[in-house]
């Protein structure tokens, strides 16, 4: 659809024009890369947080929710933000966004007790799910087909290295003190700033007098499988964020570097799995991209879940992160091949809500199994479940056409 003529008093200042292609490039992939840092970043502080705060009652599950709450308010509140974006001005809600993000993360340096630690991270993940949804729906809107496909392995790509920066960066500041990371988020702030007053307004997807799609032509099938899937990884990887902390301490590694880089090898061998999504996808189905990713998750688990030292639990993280970084990407893409150009923000933000929702069951998945079993015992049966999901998907992957 061809967009109105732009009278010149809408035209953009000297000083707000339009991001190159290059320049939207890395300013979505820096949006994204800001996501990755809202949970893990802190995993290396969970044991001198649960040792401040050791009187708390259920010390140990509200630990595990510091790291996963964002995702209960990112689940509340993400798909609101890819409603608004179809039709408000994105840029303005982006700034809030980041705002959002940077004053509920950098909270945790004053917090005093366990429910101002946790009001900052839902504060926090309201600023991710408006910043996440954004970020995927600029990104749509930009590339198609292979280009989409290539930028997606990419974005994934970059929250990897962000992960890992981040990850090894907070392990280093929980060694001086377990508030440390919680800095790192206050980075939103000068993104913020130059959003507002360098980006340009942006034209709603669905403006004023444009005829909406109808809700039937909405792809809600494809929503629930690649929600569904999305929903189910989120669910297993989380278990690293929020157990895994406590399984290398229970084997006599205790040190938040040591954590920290070890829970980084999962992103590290994410990485590359995500620059070379663009080629895996133009060899296989998104479906038989999903199956073969949750097959090597649940390979990864399996090792964790007999290892007795931090390198063998090191290995079989590594293993996991090469099924995460190729299925990451791989749903968005999947998706939005079938979504309308003026739902973009609705599937982005339902995709959103999937992906957090996964992680804010996690622990409360991984808390009832713990009554039966061990840490060993629960990466045994998160391995389990991978490879259930895997094997729900075969019929697809074996029966849908090729560029589903």
């Amino acid at each position: 659809m061809r967009a109105p003529p732009v009278s010149a008093k809408d035209q953009p200042s000297r000083n707000r024009q339009p991001l190159p292609s290059s320049g939207l490039t890395v300013f979505v992939l820096l949006l994204s890369s800001l996501t990755v840092m809202a949970n893990a970043t802190i995993s290396p502080s969970l044991p001198g947080l649960s040792r401040t705060f050791g009187d708390t009652p259920n010390i140990e599950t509200l630990a595990g929710l510091v790291v996963s709450l964002p995702s209960l308010a990112i689940v509340l509140t993400a798909a609101a933000f890819g409603w608004a974006a179809d039709r408000f001005d994105r840029n303005r809600l982006l700034t809030l966004a980041l705002l959002a993000y940077a004053i509920g993360g950098a909270s945790g340096l004053f917090a005093q007790n366990m429910p101002q630690i946790l009001a900052g991270r839902l504060v926090l993940g309201i600023g991710v799910a408006g910043t996440l949804t954004i970020a995927t729906q600029i990104a749509a809107d930009r590339w198609q087909g292979p280009a989409r496909a290539r930028f997606m392995g990419r974005q994934g790509a970059a929250t990897s290295m962000m992960a890992i920066v981040s990850l090894l960066v907070g392990g280093a500041l929980a060694e001086l003190t377990w508030r440390g990371p919680f800095a790192l988020y206050s980075l939103a702030f000068p993104l913020a700033v130059w959003l507002w007053f360098v980006m340009p307004k942006s034209r709603p997807a669905r403006a004023e007098g444009q005829k909406s799609t109808a809700p039937e032509t909405f792809p809600w099938k494809i929503m629930a499988v690649t929600g569904g899937i999305i929903f189910s990884v989120m669910t297993f990887i989380f278990l690293v964020a929020t157990r895994l902390p406590f399984l290398l301490d229970e084997i006599g590694e205790s040190s938040p570097s040591v954590i920290a880089v070890t829970m980084a090898m999962m992103t590290v061998a994410s990485f590359p799995a995500g620059l070379l999504y663009g080629r895996i996808r133009a060899r296989f189905d998104p479906p038989q991209i999903a199956v073969a990713a949750l097959l090597l998750m649940a390979v990864g688990y399996f090792i964790v879940s007999a290892a007795s030292s931090a390198p063998m639990v090191g290995l079989g993280v590594m293993v996991t992160g090469i099924g995460l970084g190729a299925i990451i990407p791989n749903q968005t893409v999947w998706l939005m091949a079938h979504v309308p150009d003026n739902a973009r923000g609705q599937a982005s933000g339902l995709m959103t809500t999937f992906l957090f929702g996964g992680q804010f069951a996690s622990p409360f998945v991984s808390a009832a199994l713990l009554q039966v079993t061990d840490l060993h015992g629960l990466f045994l049966w998160f391995a389990v479940g991978a490879v259930f999901v895997a094997v729900l998907l075969m019929p697809l992957a074996l029966r849908l056409p090729e560029n589903t």
